[in-house]
Parts: C-alpha cells; structure tokens; sequence
C-alpha cells in the first residue's frame, strides 16, 4: 500500500463524512461484481479524506477484489484535489498501466 501526501485536509463540514450517496451508487453494489474482474489486473487510486466513500468501504471492495490488484492512498480529499496532486495521481496510473503493458508482453 502506497500512501502519497497533499496539502489538502478535509472539508470542514464534515456531516456526511463515512456516508456514500445513495443515489450514485443506485441499484449498483460494487463489492458482487468487483471479483470478477480478476485475473485482470486491477488499480485502487483513492482518497485518504474521502468524505464520500468511507475507506472501510474501499478496504472490503480492495479485499474482494481477486489478485493481481494494487491500492494507492492518497493524502487529499474526494473531488478537491489540488493540481500537483492531480499529476501525480494520473502519472501513477500512467505508470502502473505502463507497467501491466511490459508484464504482459512478458508472457
């Protein structure tokens, strides 16, 4: 598990924190498909402050989801990131798909 910083901190208001929209998630659950996407690699790019999704809600989806899967943690809210951090999350991706590129050349 990787975790990369922000100067970012949680949104003040903080009511919500640890509840996830029920409309955006609608008739969808996650956690019953997300294992079917092995044994296709699999990259978690998520918010330490997430005030939408609950970490305990990214822990049990990363769990259930079959190998190989990776998670990177970042140090910044959901939705307000700032334009470093915003780089750095895609040149991660970039790099990690980079990556699944030369690892199935491989084989």
């Amino acid at each position: 598990m990787l975790i990369k910083s922000s100067r970012y901190s949680p949104r003040k208001d903080s009511r919500n924190a640890g509840r996830v929209n029920p409309i955006i998630l609608s008739g969808y659950l996650p956690s019953a498909y997300v294992h079917k996407i092995a044994p296709r690699p699999l990259l978690f790019q998520n918010a330490l402050n997430d005030d939408l999704i609950p970490r305990s809600s990214v822990e049990i989806l990363y769990n259930t989801a079959g190998p190989p899967k990776q998670i990177i943690w970042y140090d910044c809210v959901h939705g307000r990131i700032e334009k470093d951090a915003v780089v750095n999350i895609v040149r991660d991706g970039l790099a990690w798909l980079k990556n699944q590129q030369t690892l199935s050349a491989k084989l």
